[in-house]
């Protein structure tokens, strides 16, 4: 019983950290927006735009699949072995990350993809 209480611990450390760091890159790719502009990088080249779009889809997948991770976790199999609020609170964060990655992340790539916004006028 010890030896399985460690690995969902050490797993749910490793998926506390993958969070983290798919947040943390988000947050470093993401461009402050800035009114009646592009939000989308203006990049020259296309090879410029193809590292870029690969980038952001790079982190999208990371974003959605450690959130799933951690909600999956927490909500099916009740991984996590914390006082309810703090596991409350992460579920809270895997949300708000992923609402993040469909908002954010995921228009700007499509962005750099089409060379503009192509979303409508906001």
């Amino acid at each position: 019983k010890q030896w399985y209480q460690r690995r969902v611990a050490i797993t749910a450390g490793i998926i506390i950290i993958l969070s983290c760091f798919s947040f943390a890159m988000s947050m470093i790719s993401n461009q402050p927006l800035q009114p009646h502009l592009d939000p989308a990088p203006q990049v020259q080249n296309n090879a410029e735009r193809f590292i870029w779009a690969m980038w952001l889809l790079a982190i999208f997948v990371v974003s959605v699949s450690g959130n799933m991770i951690i909600l999956l976790a927490s909500i099916k199999y009740n991984a996590f072995k914390l006082h309810t609020v703090i596991v409350t609170i992460i579920q809270h964060i895997a949300v708000c990350d992923l609402v993040l990655s469909f908002v954010s992340i995921l228009t700007q790539c499509v962005s750099l993809m089409a060379d503009g916004w192509v979303f409508g006028t906001f």
